[in-house]
């Protein structure tokens, strides 16, 4: 089978022998207690390396679902700036993890002849900064323009949100939450979403509070936004 995304050259590589050899050599020139020190402090940080070899087979399942979901004439090999980071982040995801199918459906562009433009490098980084939550609210802008109601100081140098009064948004864990907010405000710095607030004042049933005022807030994709979107959450 034709390895298009490059799984068997991380796998089959010598970087997991040669980084223990290297460790036990630096380790045998102390002696005692000193020894004992460093090959236990060295021993801490070989997990990672054990779950690689571990994680082969999952990688090697992700990788043959891919490839069965791309059309065979399509089928091109991933370009390396792509693939290898992918593969080094889904050794440590959970198969259930809406995270874990953003990577997946961006390895599909990345060896799909006619979307292959849309696998951008940069979108690796990006899926790694997001939560679970920040995926599926990405997911949901597909279709909707988030709308908020939040209660924030009327002092417009503080921009923390104290509470969420109403949204639209469809997840009724997170609709009212500040959470959403939250996630909501870190879309915006990933420049993925348009995040505008607007002047607090009365809106309906909602008062103000104190020195709390409601303040009306929506999100939806930007440009960009809208073609991370399309190559990892279509």
């Amino acid at each position: 089978m034709e390895d298009l995304t490059g799984l068997g050259k991380i796998v089959n590589s010598e970087l997991v022998k040669q980084v223990y050899e290297d460790g036990v050599s630096d380790a045998t020139v102390e002696a005692g207690k000193a020894f004992t020190d460093i090959v236990k402090s060295f021993r801490l940080f070989m997990a990672p390396f054990q779950f690689l070899a571990a994680a082969q087979d999952r990688l090697a399942a992700y990788c043959e679902r891919v490839r069965s979901e791309v059309p065979k004439d399509r089928q091109i090999e991933a370009a390396p700036s792509v693939a290898s980071p992918v593969l080094m982040e889904l050794r440590f995801m959970e198969e259930e993890n809406p995270i874990t199918e953003l990577y997946l459906n961006l390895l599909k562009c990345a060896i799909d002849r006619d979307r292959v433009n849309e696998a951008h490098p940069a979108f690796v980084k990006i899926i790694g900064q997001l939560s679970p939550d920040e995926a599926m609210i990405l997911h949901n802008l597909k279709s909707i323009k988030i709308e908020v109601i939040e209660y924030r100081k009327i002092n417009h140098s503080d921009y923390h949100v104290y509470s969420v009064a109403e949204s639209n948004y469809p997840d009724p864990d997170l609709a009212n939450s500040t959470q959403l907010s939250m996630c909501l405000q870190h879309l915006e710095y990933l420049n993925l979403i348009y995040y505008n607030v607007r002047e607090g004042g009365r809106f309906g049933d909602h008062q103000f509070v104190g020195d709390l005022a409601p303040f009306r807030a929506t999100a939806e994709l930007t440009q960009f936004g809208q073609l991370f979107v399309s190559a990892c959450a279509p």
